[in-house]
């Protein structure tokens, strides 16, 4: 976001789409899973790069007057990818190759960087530059603080591995608020930070994709492994929560321009609360009919949600700072997104273990009886067949329930972040006076 200030959003908008290119690149050619991830990881980066430049091109595009307009057009062709991506994973997986995927990431993002070689202006550079050292601290720190919360799963929450590494990433992110406290010219002016309005922004933002992120990534894993659905009907399943987003975003960034934002931002953090909590309730029926709608409060609360807390950031940047302001935005939003999948996996696990103890104690079951019914509930009938017939439905629709469990667990877990998210977007919100316009 400070480059886009700096020297215009252009070039790392173009940059950050060809990063992305050869991360779909790197992921569909992968020759192992190390590889992969180094993949995975390029086009995330260049994601992050391309989106806050994008943002600032939005918003210096139009009037203050019509800029909710913008975001929630903006919002809305974003959001457009969640319910086209199952269906086309989904269909390309069926097709027997999920390096298909990726492939079509390819083709996708070539023709959107096509389009900005062409359509993109360069606008004028200033006298200032920016600190290559803070940036690298700060993605370090990042780096570590949420890998180390998404290996804590693996390794332990206690382990001297998990707090070293998390430690060293918080220290990492302190050096670099120290630094940026101290520079001239800061990679992030931390009064953005502390203005209420962005500051405010950033963790409504940060909570409400705690929990969508919660929602969209765990609930298609309890379709296909709970309820058994194939992987195409999976991504046909979402649907009813992945249709709304797209129509009703810019719906909501022209309401945000008549009625202000924080009534949205709150009707949309309710209701996707109400969403999230008729999916905890239900999850263990394991039976699709009954989620649609909770898929339907879901699906209408995030596109007001999300529409109107950008909107609420972004008009509070000054205009010279408007790539940096969507740069805090944009990594409140994917910090958030990392800590709702590691948060949701951890809840899963604990609960779902905690319920398998119990199973094992009433039934008797040994270590390896109980990993084996394990790999049953998760769709591997073959390494468990004898072991079913053994012990019997009760006990399979026993272990069945320690998974649905934990699915519940996480979305309440998820009705939580979006019930404090509509809170922080229902306290007032007056601007800092050290943020200079």
């Amino acid at each position: 976001g400070r480059l886009a200030d700096v020297i215009g959003p252009r070039r790392p908008v173009l940059a950050g789409l060809a990063a992305m290119a050869l991360g779909a690149a790197g992921a569909a050619l992968a020759p192992g899973f190390g590889f992969l991830v180094a993949s995975l990881a390029v086009q995330g980066a260049g994601a992050g790069v391309a989106i806050a430049g994008t943002v600032a091109i939005v918003t210096a595009a139009y009037p203050p007057e019509h800029r909710g307009l913008a975001v929630g057009r903006y919002v809305g062709l974003g959001v457009l990818a969640l319910p086209l991506a199952p269906l086309a994973a989904g269909a390309l997986v069926d097709a027997g190759d999920w390096r298909l995927t990726f492939w079509l990431a390819l083709v996708l993002t070539l023709a959107v960087l096509s389009i900005g070689v062409v359509g993109l202006r360069s606008g004028p550079p200033r006298d200032e530059r920016v600190e290559a050292g803070s940036a690298l601290i700060a993605i370090a720190g990042l780096a570590l603080v949420l890998g180390g919360g998404v290996e804590a799963t693996a390794w332990g929450w206690g382990s001297p591995a998990t707090i070293a590494v998390v430690v060293s990433g918080l220290g990492l992110l302190a050096g670099f608020a120290a630094r940026e406290a101290r520079s001239r010219e800061p990679l992030l002016d931390l009064a953005l930070v502390r203005d209420r309005r962005i500051g405010g922004a950033a963790a409504a933002l940060f909570l409400t994709q705690l929990g969508t992120s919660g929602v969209a990534i765990f609930l298609p894993i309890y379709l296909l492994t709970i309820v058994r659905l194939d992987p195409l009907v999976t991504g046909v399943a979402m649907l009813p929560a992945m249709v709304f987003p797209p129509a009703l975003s810019p719906i909501a960034g022209g309401m945000a321009d008549r009625i202000g934002t924080r009534g949205l931002a709150v009707s949309g953090g309710i209701l996707a609360a109400i969403g999230s909590a008729w999916l905890a309730l239900f999850a263990t029926d394991q039976e699709y009919g009954v989620l649609v709608p909770g898929l339907v409060l879901f699906g209408v609360g995030i596109p007001l949600a999300f529409a109107a807390v950008i909107t609420a950031g972004s008009a509070a940047a000054p205009d010279r700072q408007r790539g940096a302001a969507a740069g805090v935005l944009n990594t409140a939003r994917w910090v958030g997104a990392t800590v709702g999948t590691v948060a949701f996996g951890a809840m899963l696990d604990a609960v779902r273990e905690s319920r398998l103890d119990e199973l094992l104690a009433a039934h008797r079951l040994d270590d390896a009886q109980s990993a084996a019914l394990d790999r049953l509930v998760l769709a591997d009938e073959d390494a468990a067949s004898a072991t079913a017939r053994d012990l019997g439905g009760a006990v399979i629709d026993a272990v069945a329930d320690a998974f649905a469990s934990g699915y519940r667990a996480g979305f309440w877990l998820c009705c939580g972040a979006f019930v404090i998210a509509a809170l922080v977007s229902a306290l007032p919100m007056q601007a800092n006076r050290g943020l200079q316009r």
